[in-house]
């Protein structure tokens, strides 16, 4: 963001220091997306070894974000239950 083309140095300047204090008021937020990017690729590993050959990285990222956002445990379900359906296909 800060060094967008078109955008004057001091318009960079004023952006950089009204969002660096971002993380001082969600603390946890790295944290969060941390934990989710770490699920999902288990899940991506699990799918993989489960489907070996029949694994689709397209079918699979457009399974984990068709559902938009949603609990953690609620994608290891539709996940593994993807799994179980692409075994049957």
């Amino acid at each position: 963001v800060v060094a967008c083309a078109g955008i004057s140095r001091k318009r960079r300047t004023s952006l950089l220091i009204e969002l660096s204090g971002r993380a001082e008021f969600a603390i946890a937020q790295a944290s969060t997306y941390k934990i989710g990017m770490i699920t999902i690729q288990k899940l991506r590993d699990e799918a993989r070894t489960e489907l070996g050959d029949k694994f689709d990285w397209k079918a699979f990222h457009d399974m984990v974000i068709g559902g938009g956002s949603m609990p953690l445990p609620i994608l290891e379900n539709r996940v593994r239950n993807w799994i179980a359906d692409q075994k049957k296909a």
